[in-house]
Parts: structure tokens; sequence; C-alpha cells
């Protein structure tokens, strides 16, 4: 709430005995939405679901489900196609789970210290406004590892953390098949992220003796899988709250050799929280402070201009405007005191310019104050 006190004389005889109007009072009771689980889809081969361009790095999915929320994809570091058109960076087929299901493919150029990230953003439709979802979710398949000749020629590794509001979160799971099938070994660090490494069941990550290739049919075996298993696929689960997931594919502590390897993302789910539509409201209302008698019969008057911001949204650039010339007439008051100005609630809510001359009269001079910018409800 703002308030504005303003001095004037008024040259009337009479006993002073009225009410400034209420210039303007407008409230609107903001509308909440219920929470909403939904996901991005990566949609089936041929169609459906959402696509992520080739050529392009980031994509942004708006008001995903109708949720209100934004999903923001972003994929850096060593990521290519080599050549290899099955391998380029987009929604595919090519790596699980079974066609047409697609997922987004990450393949990992370069050598063994070369990294690909991937970012997971949140944000207020059609803002980049962070926004705390709960029970995020999402599948990656194909971590693998490969012998060619006796040596190592890839091993998928995968860091995962998250935050909200810039603060790392803990929580973070990744569960996958049970041993037979699980080709993964899952270590914890420091409570705020998850390393997932590509490894046979059995295996020591750091010094795995057997391959652990994923075919990208669940179930079959190829000529140089040791061992009948299934893609090595986990479940990445956030228990908290979270605006940003991070992901760092790399090559796991046992690669020797280095070929391009690829791993794929599949559908993220999440529930949105309950968002509250933006509706803009401002409320202005006048009151007399004081009046006192003058030896010339003029009455001095004190009054209160209170603007309040009655909306759900922060208000910029407000400006306060009083002629008193359409109420009284050309001449028939004076300023006395410039306009005194006195914050309610957070000291920095608010960024004002009063206004020293103002006079009540001339157009240019009948602002009260200026630049005005506080925060809604």
């Amino acid at each position: 709430m703002r308030r504005f006190e303003k001095r004037f004389r008024k040259k009337i005889s009479h006993a002073l005995a009225w009410t400034l109007p209420l210039a303007s009072l407008l409230l609107l009771a903001p509308n909440t939405q219920a929470q909403v689980a939904t996901s991005l889809d990566w949609g089936v081969e041929g169609g459906g679901g959402v696509d992520f361009p080739v050529g392009t790095t980031t994509n942004t999915y708006a008001d995903v489900g109708g949720s209100g929320v934004d999903v923001r994809v972003t994929v850096g570091g060593d990521v290519g196609d080599n050549g290899n058109p099955n391998l380029s960076l987009t929604d595919s087929a090519f790596v699980g789970p079974a066609p047409p299901n697609e997922t987004l493919l990450i393949n990992l150029l370069g050598g063994n210290g070369d990294e690909a990230t991937v970012t997971i953003e949140f944000l207020l439709t059609g803002t980049n406004t962070p926004v705390d979802v709960t029970l995020a979710s999402f599948p990656i398949h194909d971590l693998d590892i490969l012998f060619n000749n006796g040596r190592v020629s890839w091993q998928d590794e995968v860091v995962i953390s998250a935050s909200s509001g810039g603060a790392a979160v803990g929580g973070i799971t990744a569960g996958g098949e049970t041993p037979p099938e699980g080709t993964f070994n899952q270590e914890v660090d420091a409570g705020t992220s998850v390393i997932v490494t590509g490894v046979a069941p059995g295996d020591d990550p750091a010094n795995p003796t057997q391959n652990a290739n994923s075919p990208r049919i669940p179930g079959l075996t190829n000529a140089t899988t040791v061992g009948n298993f299934p893609e090595g696929n986990v479940n990445v689960n956030f228990a908290n709250t979270v605006d940003t997931i991070s992901l760092t594919f790399r090559n796991g502590p046992g690669s020797e050799d280095f070929a391009p390897h690829a791993i794929a993302i599949g559908d993220i789910a999440f529930t949105a929280p309950p968002l509250v539509a933006e509706q803009p409201a401002i409320g202005v209302s006048k009151r007399v402070v004081s009046t006192t008698t003058q030896a010339d019969g003029d009455f001095e008057v004190v009054y209160e201009t209170t603007v309040e911001n009655l909306g759900n949204v922060t208000l910029n650039n407000v400006q306060l405007t009083e002629d008193l010339d359409d109420t009284y007439g050309e001449g028939a008051f004076s300023i006395i005191g410039a306009p005194t100005f006195t914050a309610r609630g957070l000291a920095n809510e608010v960024q004002l310019t009063p206004n020293a001359n103002f006079d009540a009269d001339e157009p240019a001079l009948s602002r009260c104050f200026f630049g005005l910018s506080f925060l809604g409800q």
C-alpha cells in the first residue's frame, strides 16, 4: 500500500464538508488451477508427441499438457551425428524403448574426456520464470559397455543432479532392472547427484571384464553380448520439488579406447503446481486528513491518496495524476506543500520519484509521482 499526502489551501468562505471522490477501485479474485500431472511426450515414429528439430540444440515446449508450465530442453558439449543420420541429435526411434516409440537421442563424440550435457528447465508459460514441479521422472535408455578386441570401446556414464531456486536438491534415485538383467551400477554422490555407469552384472565399473552392449530390442542377444542382457534402462525419479534438472553424459572409468556411443532420454513426466493466472489490478482512494481555518477565511486541507496493488503481478511505471482545476476551477486553490510519500509493506518493494513541482494544475505538473513499481500479492 502506498500513501501520498498533499496540502493545499482552498479559497472558499463556507465551512468545508466534502469527501474527495474515489478515483478507482478494482479487485479481482485470482483463479487457481489444480495440480496437473503430465509429460513431455516424444511420441512415436512417424507422428505424435513433440519434436526436437535436427540442427538445433535447444527447444522450448509451451504449456505442456495444459499445465501452465513450459519445458525447455538444452543440449550442449560434445554431441553430434558423426556422419550417421541415425545418430543425429533429435527425437528418434533408433534407441529404445522398442520402436515405434521415440526418445531424445544423445550421441557422444570426441575423446574419453569429452562430455555432453542436457539441461531440462521448468518455466512459467511464456516467461523465463522457473517453476517448481513435483514427481519429476524419466527413463534413460541404452546405458551399456562394449569391448572391442579385449579393450573397452565405450562405457556409458551419466551424472544426474537437480536444483530449485539455484540450490541443489537431493532425493534423486535411478532404479533399473534387477540382476541378472541389470546393466548398470549406481552411486550416490554427496546426496545431491546420482552417477549411473554402464556395467555388466557383477563387474566392477572401474575394472570391467564383460560386455553389456544392450541390444535395441529388449531381450534380444547380439553377437558381442555376454549373457542375455536387455537394454540398460534406468528410471530416474526426483522425490523433491525441482525447477532444473541437469545431466552430464561421459565415458565411464573403465573406458580405454573410444568409439561414438549414445543414450536416449524418454518421456519427461512431472506434476505442475497449482498456478494462479496473472491478474493485474490497482486501487486508488482518497481521504481528508485535516482541515485548518486560516485568518483570511481560507481553509488549509491535508488529504491522503492511497494507491494499492490489488492484483498478483508487479506493476511498473505507475503514475498518479491529480488535476484539481477540474474539481474547483482555475485559481480557486493553491498548493502549499509538495507531496510526501509513505510506503507500507516491504521497504524494497518501491522505486519512486515524487514530483517536487506538483501544482495540480498544469498538465505536465499534475502528476504527483513517477515511476512507481510495486509487487503484487
